[in-house]
């Protein structure tokens, strides 16, 4: 959730929304952890609508794809891999509307630069001769996926949702 500039942000220079300190924000520092740096990868998107999220987490669990990861056997070994449903499966035709995003302009090209843009700006050094990592909006999701990732639970010995996101069709 959370506005655009957040989203803009977080794949711009590693900020996570999910940090409430600002100052903290805007050194990278995860807003889960704050020992580890928060990195973003290309993109960064989300479902902007907290009913078309708390639908699409609903709608989900009761996928046959999920459920087929959810009722495995525990083993506290292996992994589930990630799986894609298709945005329209959740939340009907016009479900690509609730999802938006920003991605980082020139990629992969870009990720060095980024990179080295952060190191400085962490470092205090001077940015003036250093271009800022540029983003661009996602057009649209039409055709997207939602990524489901799951997570091991050793104490209940079961898997679970970890997180889910949109994907945009990137035909």
């Amino acid at each position: 959730m959370g506005p655009d500039e957040l989203q803009a942000r977080r794949v711009a220079f590693n900020e996570d929304p999910a940090q409430v300190d600002p100052e903290k924000r805007s050194a990278g520092v995860d807003g889960l952890d704050d020992t580890k740096q928060h990195y973003c990868g290309k993109d960064s998107t989300r479902v902007h609508d907290a009913t078309a999220l708390a639908a699409i987490y609903v709608m989900a669990s009761e996928h046959p794809k999920v459920r087929a990861v959810l009722d495995l056997p525990f083993d506290n070994d292996a992994q589930p891999r990630d799986i894609l449903i298709p945005i329209h499966e959740l939340l009907g035709p016009d479900g690509h509307k609730y999802c938006s995003g920003f991605a980082l302009k020139g990629w992969p090209a870009s990720k060095p630069e980024r990179k080295a843009w952060l190191q400085a700006k962490r470092s205090g050094a001077d940015l003036s001769e250093l271009p800022a990592p540029e983003i661009e909006r996602i057009p649209t999701f039409e055709g997207g996926d939602i990524k489901i990732i799951f997570k091991r639970n050793a104490a209940t010995q079961s898997y679970g949702i970890y997180t889910l996101f949109p994907r945009p069709d990137e035909e």
